[in-house]
């Protein structure tokens, strides 16, 4: 877990960087243990789970999907998703949330699909 910080440099008249400010781990919220583990299940949301529409990139995304219900009625939710990219050694975090339109793995895990394979193909 990271401390969180507002600015992260700043810099003179001229642009130069006369401060800056790096973030500073307070505590480890799981064991590396825990995070592979976490990893393996994010893993297979995307290989057989619900974003498995995504699963043909040719980039192993680790992701998690959901609808958040709201208003008055189930039938109305929001859709996400939250990856990251690839897997196993991770360059790329991506958080999608799409209001007001169904299930995450329909329509937020594909915005995502398409966010990290542009940033792959750069």
């Amino acid at each position: 877990m990271l401390k969180p910080y507002m600015v992260d440099c700043v810099k003179n008249r001229n642009g130069k960087v006369v401060a800056e400010f790096k973030s500073q781990e307070i505590k480890s919220i799981m064991s590396e243990n825990e995070a592979a583990i976490l990893t393996d299940y994010m893993k297979e949301v995307v290989a057989t789970g619900t974003a498995k529409k995504i699963n043909d990139s040719g980039i192993t995304i680790a992701g998690k999907t959901g609808s958040a219900e709201f208003a008055d009625s189930s039938s109305r939710s929001h859709a996400w998703f939250t990856g990251f990219a690839p897997a196993d050694d991770p360059e790329i975090v991506v958080t999608v949330i799409i209001e007001n339109i169904g299930s995450g793995g329909d329509y937020s895990a594909p915005v995502a699909k398409r966010i990290i394979t542009e940033y792959f193909a750069n």
